[in-house]
């Protein structure tokens, strides 16, 4: 590893459990309504309304893959090594209080003589997700060689509370937008949020870094720094539920290095029986289409996906892929990529540990996340 050894660090961490055992206790519990899942004995997880599955008429499925027309090849990257550290925010900074259940968490390859990627590849929990619930992608995107952080931020609170009783349809377009901006810089914009910067994904995202930085030189943080700010260009940004509207709000603004949504990417509302995108979801985007990528159910909210898909672009290059019919979304180019894996939660499926189909201690479809974590984008 160019920036030294992971081995031996985290010293700061309370406790350390090799990846591969944490994952399969997690699992276990997260069946089972425990940790991952948000918190609690009785957890509340964000799930969405099962739509048609095939609403938008958006997609089309692409045939088999030709071996010999393949533009990437999915790196193995089953037999890499990965450390693991969880970190308290309230250790990083005291005044990161809110969602304390929460704690971050970091992996890296564990081999010292690993090639890591130029990028921070950091994770946006949904609705009442815990970070410790990401593992299972968290330790994916470390064996494919970047840094990883799973972010706590306070993702036990949405839009939809916080603006609750908001009959003007102006107004609550107005106080949603206000919140997605509050919890992602921090800086006061709405009454109905009591966000700041402590607590927002910028400045824990930039709280950490600092830390690491200071007490784990080795991991090589500040280059992810300009001065006290976290440099967007080096970040790749997965956000799922929730996390995916705030990496999407980040991606409206920032020039990310690569941006993929999971089960959504942007707001939408219903008035009058009518479901449209709010007005951000169609403003220019920082983050162009070449650099992001979607990935949904069937079974799960199609109809808020498509929408979204379309307004970004996504379906410009090459509309859906299903991923699992034997039609690698890396043999089409495509950047819209819809899994058919069989499950009765489909939308915690995508992302969850516990939920998210597993070969060994990996996605059914590590193939295809990989496709979106590594692809090469303009």
């Amino acid at each position: 590893m160019k920036e030294g050894s992971p081995m031996g660090m985290f010293g700061f961490v309370r406790s350390w459990v090799p990846v591969a055992r944490k994952v399969a206790l997690l699992a276990l519990l997260s069946a089972c309504g425990g940790a991952g899942d948000g918190g609690g004995a009785s957890p509340v997880v964000e799930t969405r309304p099962v739509a048609d599955a095939d609403a938008g008429g958006a997609r089309g499925d692409a045939s088999a893959c030709d071996p010999a027309v393949r533009s990437f090849s999915v790196p193995d990257v089953s037999a890499v090594k990965v450390s693991h550290a969880q970190i308290d925010p309230a250790q990083v900074n005291p005044a990161a209080n809110a969602f304390p259940d929460s704690k971050h968490q970091v992996f890296l390859p564990a081999d010292p003589g690993a090639k890591l990627r130029d990028e921070l590849f950091v994770i946006l929990p949904g609705t009442n997700n815990r970070a410790q619930g990401f593992q299972t992608l968290g330790t994916l995107a470390a064996r494919a060689g970047y840094r990883v952080v799973a972010l706590a931020y306070e993702s036990d609170t949405h839009p939809i509370g916080s603006c609750a009783g908001i009959t003007s349809e102006t107004e609550l377009l107005a106080c949603r937008e206000s919140v997605w901006a509050e919890k992602v810089y921090g800086q006061d914009k709405t009454p109905r949020y009591a966000g700041d910067v402590p607590n927002s994904v910028s400045g824990r995202l930039s709280d950490l870094l600092r830390f690491l930085a200071k007490n784990q030189p080795g991991v090589g943080a500040d280059r992810f720094l300009s001065g006290s700010d976290v440099r967007w260009d080096r970040i790749a940004l997965l956000g799922f539920s929730q996390g995916s509207v705030v990496a999407g709000y980040i991606g409206k603004d920032q020039r990310l290095a690569r941006l993929v949504l999971v089960a959504g990417g942007c707001d939408d509302l219903t008035v009058d029986g009518k479901r449209f995108l709010v007005p951000w979801c169609s403003a220019s985007r920082a983050t162009p289409v070449s650099r992001t990528f979607a990935i949904s159910h069937v079974a799960d909210d199609t109809n808020a996906d498509a929408l979204i898909a379309k307004a970004f672009g996504l379906l410009d290059r090459g509309g859906y892929v299903d991923i699992s019919a034997n039609a690698p979304s890396y043999c089409t180019g495509t950047h819209a990529l819809l899994s058919h894996e069989p499950t009765n939660k489909a939308h915690l499926s995508l992302a969850l540990d516990g939920f998210i189909p597993l070969v060994g201690d990996s996605p059914r479809l590590a193939e295809d996340y990989l496709y979106a974590f590594t692809a090469p984008v303009e």
